[in-house]
């Protein structure tokens, strides 16, 4: 059985019981007091915003920009030159303007005053308005992807205009562009003769001097256009930087999804070997088993030697092995057979142990 407690210790347990009690009540009334003694100090120091402004609480904001310039003019410190005091009442009338002026700043003061005893909800709200940015994360968001993808597209543009500057002073380049040029002079003659004997009357010009000198310059600049440049780098494209990607995201992530779904439903549950598959597949295999990007497999290999080497198989390991033999032995363009694709105005090379001389 427990033991009877005496009346002494009952009487010790209930006086600790009630200094426990008025101590935290002590400790709730310190807090209470100090929380309503420094929830305007945030603010406006020990004053009352609105008091420093000579408003009321629910007083207008034209009544308040009105209190404002006539209180700034009074103790502005140029009017009032070497006084500390006027200096003082100066930049505490402004702040409290800046607050009060502020409708979400006057919101969250408002409620602090309503609200004391939230000091620390207040002071979160008030450092959050005082410090955080002005501007809206997104428009700045916005404008830092807008200036990424405008450098993105004049650096490229840039690159793309010197290179092709370097493939226009190559001698395959004049030698296709005077031939173009004496074509196109052949026809306007042509065309002249024709003209003349249809109308039975009129003289053709002969040609004299250099072709270059009878051709206009905007016919020769669509000349220039219409030979075909390998610059080694991408026209400029604005779907190409930062921005383009960020908008065609969904779009990007719908094929990759699509793909890779229907890849895996076909060579993976199905259990369908790659050689029954479609062609586009086997290229694709084919591609990636020679590390090739698509624009090297597109523009480099004519049709006939994508199909050559599709049909080797070279996604098969024992395939490939051997095909990196052959191709050290003859050279590329012999080992992956077809017709090969005419030569180019070109400025470099991509991976010259790739296509390299069959010489």
């Amino acid at each position: 059985m427990m033991a009877k407690r005496s009346p002494t210790h009952r009487r010790w347990s209930s006086s600790s019981s009630s200094s426990r009690i008025l101590l935290i009540q002590a400790l709730a009334l310190a807090i209470t007091t100090c929380s309503l003694s420094t929830v305007s100090a945030i603010y406006c120091d020990k004053d009352n915003c609105y008091d420093l402004l000579g408003v009321e609480q629910d007083a207008k904001l034209r009544d308040i920009k009105k209190a404002y310039f006539n209180l700034s003019l009074t103790y502005h410190p140029d009017k009032n030159p070497g006084d500390e005091k006027a200096k003082d009442m100066f930049q505490k009338i402004a702040n409290a303007y800046e607050i009060v002026s502020d409708k979400e700043s006057r919101k969250r003061y408002d409620y602090a005053l309503k609200h004391p005893e939230e000091f620390m909800w207040n002071s979160m709200q008030y450092y959050r308005f005082r410090y955080s940015p002005k501007t809206d994360f997104r428009l700045v968001l916005l404008f830092t992807v807008a200036v990424l993808s405008a450098l993105q597209f004049y650096g490229s543009k840039a690159r793309y205009e010197r290179a092709m500057t370097q493939a226009k002073r190559t001698t395959i380049f004049k030698q296709r562009l005077s031939n173009l040029e004496h074509e196109w002079l052949a026809n306007r003659e042509a065309e002249a003769r024709a003209k003349a004997l249809a109308t039975k009357y009129g003289k053709v010009a002969k040609r004299t001097g250099k072709p270059t000198k009878d051709i206009p310059q905007d016919v020769r600049r669509q000349l220039m256009e219409s030979i075909k440049l390998d610059v080694g780098c991408e026209p400029p494209d604005w779907w190409k930087t930062l921005g383009g990607y960020i908008i065609m995201l969904p779009v990007i992530l719908y094929r990759f999804a699509s793909f890779h779904a229907s890849w895996t439903y076909k060579y993976r549950i199905l259990g369908k070997s790659y050689e029954s598959g479609p062609y586009a597949d086997r290229a694709l295999l084919t591609r990636k088993a020679l590390k090739f990007p698509e624009h090297i497999w597109k523009d480099e290999l004519s049709e006939t030697q994508q199909a050559s080497l599709v049909q080797r198989e070279l996604w098969k390991p024992e395939n490939l092995v051997e095909f990196n033999k052959e191709r050290k032995k003859v050279g590329f363009l012999k080992a992956c057979g077809g017709i090969p694709k005419p030569a180019r105005v070109r400025t470099s090379r991509w991976d010259e142990d790739r296509f390299e001389s069959d010489e």
